[in-house]
């Protein structure tokens, strides 16, 4: 982003830290700058030469003293994707937020693994002068009550009033009371906060000030940090996929341990970082989306990764002679597609989404439903969701068409190191005809895969093979 305003005044010191802070970072990074006021920090960096988006909570926003395009949020989720920013600074939020824990929970989400974040913090300094502060102020209120006449309240209770009323220091933050923030506002309790939210500080040390200003009012911290990566305060022991996948069983057709595999690729991409979100083609009542959101939450604590979730929710679509025999046979005997096919696999969107709203999980947050044939629905979504990535993606539409369209739409955009997941490969050989005809159209090398006992097949989007390493982790994997 860029500002067509002229030039703002700053704070001598805040100016010294925006300096200080891009010689930390690398050119071009992208940074994103959560500001509790007008803008001009932000302003301040961007004029030398960083790429910045400035975002700051409704109430945050001063009307009228906009120095710099700032997005407007809603002081919980930053409205942005997984993993969108080289480098992260905040100006006096931590303590402002309604919810701090949920605010670095954002910071860490939006964050790169590595990347570098910077957090303008209240010290203890701080906070012993306000409430020094506090109490000398209270003089002229009394000295007003004992100077009024001929008001209808004693002298002593207008007094006792005004002590009551005034007998706690105003806080900096929004938890507590003021006479804590010196031990919450300590270096040592910011340095376990922020390390508990994954973050691994390099530095915290004070900021610039003069004299005076070190006297009436304290000087303020900055902590510079990287992320770590998932917080080892929000990984728990691991889930039991297979009692996950027991559990969503009326909800799905896939195999049981087919169901654990997806839950446990699910945890394993968000523990390697792997960007993006969870996509399923093909969902039925959801069974199996609700296993890999319910994974997520006993490993994490919460759903790390949403689950997009695909479904015409009318059941398949006609075959074609690339389906085979078999699939042609089945979908032209009723009987047959009422029994071998589950009544040409037909579920309702609405009773989909409230099976998972009944597990706690919530919708246009946790999962997204799409309804419609893949050919219209795939296209769409790969194009909204491009900038995010893929970590994940599962494939269970039966036919060569489904198959080919989702492939078509999705796999461009599955991050390197992201797993696909096909359901129906050994089943129907339209499904694998339409995997062996993408990969060729397309020279990829890529490696497939069986589960135990031909359950579905997968392969690992991977660039093309430099050393024996790659090869030797596959050999370890069989």
């Amino acid at each position: 982003m860029t500002s067509e305003t002229g030039k703002i005044p700053l704070p001598q010191r805040l100016d010294k830290v925006a300096e200080h802070i891009l010689r930390q970072l690398p050119k071009g990074c992208r940074i994103l700058v959560i500001d509790s006021g007008n803008g001009a920090f932000a302003h301040k960096i961007s004029g030398m030469g960083a790429d910045i988006t400035a975002i700051a909570p409704v109430h945050a926003i001063p009307s009228g003293l906009k120095h710099f395009p700032i997005l407007h949020y809603d002081g919980r989720t930053i409205p942005f994707p997984d993993h969108a920013f080289d480098a992260l600074i905040s100006e006096h939020m931590i303590e402002r937020s309604e919810n701090p824990e949920i605010f670095l929970e954002e910071t860490a989400r939006v964050l790169k693994t590595g990347g570098a974040c910077f957090h303008i913090l209240p010290s203890s300094g701080q906070a012993v002068t306000a409430m020094l502060r506090h109490y000398p102020a209270i003089l002229p209120k009394l000295m007003k009550s004992f100077m009024e006449k001929g008001a209808d309240t004693p002298l002593a209770r207008r007094i006792l009033r005004i002590l009551i009323r005034n007998r706690w220091p105003h806080r900096m933050g929004t938890r507590g009371y003021a006479i804590f923030e010196p031990i919450l506002f300590s270096r040592t309790a910011w340095s376990r906060r922020l390390h508990k939210a994954g973050f691994q500080k390099k530095s915290l040390t004070a900021l610039p000030a003069g004299i005076l200003s070190r006297l009436l009012h304290g000087t303020a911290l900055l902590y510079h940090g990287e992320l770590a990566g998932i917080p080892a305060s929000k990984t728990k022991s691991p889930p039991d996929f297979m009692a996950i996948a027991q559990t969503v069983r009326p909800f799905s057709m896939v195999p049981p341990a087919a169901i654990a595999f997806a839950a446990e690729q699910a945890v394993a991409a968000i523990a390697r970082d792997i960007p993006g979100v969870i996509v399923e083609c093909g969902t039925w009542k959801g069974g199996c989306s609700m296993a890999m959101l319910e994974a997520q939450r006993k490993a994490f604590g919460k759903v790390v990764r949403p689950v997009h979730m695909l479904d015409s929710f009318e059941g398949l679509p006609d075959t074609t002679e690339k389906d085979g025999p078999l699939a042609n046979s089945l979908q032209e005997n009723p009987e047959h597609k009422s029994t071998y096919l589950n009544d040409n696999c037909v579920a309702g969107e609405t009773e989909t989404r409230t099976a998972l709203e009944a597990q706690g999980f919530r919708p246009e947050h946790d999962f997204f439903l799409h309804k419609g044939w893949f050919c219209d629905t795939a296209p769409v979504l790969a194009s909204q969701i491009s900038k995010q990535g893929i970590a994940l993606l599962r494939l269970d539409g039966d036919w060569y068409e489904s198959t080919m369209d989702c492939l078509t739409a999705f796999l461009p955009i599955v991050s390197e190191g992201g797993m696909i997941l096909i359901d129906d490969y050994f089943t129907w050989d339209g499904c694998a005809r339409a995997v062996h005809d993408y990969l060729s159209r397309n020279d990829l090398p890529y490696r497939i895969e069986s589960l135990p006992n031909h359950m579905g097949a997968f392969f690992v989007k991977k660039s093309q093979r430099l050393t024996f390493d790659d090869i030797r982790d596959s050999w370890k994997r069989s």
